[in-house]
């Protein structure tokens, strides 16, 4: 937590903003008991969520999202590690949190990519997430195709360009925020 909120509260708010999302992410926060009522609920699709509690509006998201509201803010002197997924919480008094997320690779995700690239199929990883994250799973994985902080709407015109290139497309998505392209 960044401001004077403990941890287990700054999850607890998050749990509220996220418990109606259909995104992965939600998951990440679980499911809180006793959650505090979420009023003006939205979402800006890619980037987070934004609602009201007590009166108070609130963001859950990027940290550009975020940052309109409650300002700028410098992750990198808060030593969060370079290849997590930053989710900021914060209000119009301030940044209240930041949760750093990271995925696990399937074990099975390297042999099967390796395979695609035996037959000749060419990957691509498209990601909402920020560079450091997404370059290295593209490293770990091999994918030398790659593009960070994507939203529906870049996701679904990077599949559109390769198609107008004659390229056939097969996607793969796990989230709302694949759907367009899908």
């Amino acid at each position: 937590a960044l401001a004077n909120i403990d941890a287990a509260r700054a999850r607890q708010l998050a749990q509220a903003l996220e418990r109606d999302s259909e995104h992965a992410i939600a998951r990440a926060f679980g499911h809180g008991e006793q959650l505090p009522a979420v009023q003006s609920l939205s979402n800006a699709p890619g980037r987070g969520v934004e609602g009201l509690i007590d009166n108070q509006r609130w963001r859950l998201g990027r940290l550009d999202l975020v940052e309109t509201l409650a300002g700028p803010c410098q992750p990198q002197a808060n030593g969060w590690h370079i290849n997590d997924t930053l989710i900021g919480l914060g209000n119009d008094q301030g940044w209240i949190a930041l949760f750093a997320l990271s995925d696990t690779v399937r074990d099975e995700a390297a042999a099967m990519l390796a395979e695609l690239r035996h037959a000749g199929i060419v990957t691509h990883l498209l990601s909402g997430d920020h560079a450091g994250a997404v370059s290295t799973l593209a490293q770990t994985l091999h994918i030398a195709h790659w593009q960070t902080q994507a939203t529906p709407e870049d996701k679904l015109a990077y599949v559109t360009a390769l198609q107008q290139h004659g390229r056939r497309v097969l996607m793969v998505g796990y989230g709302i925020n694949d759907a367009p392209a899908l």
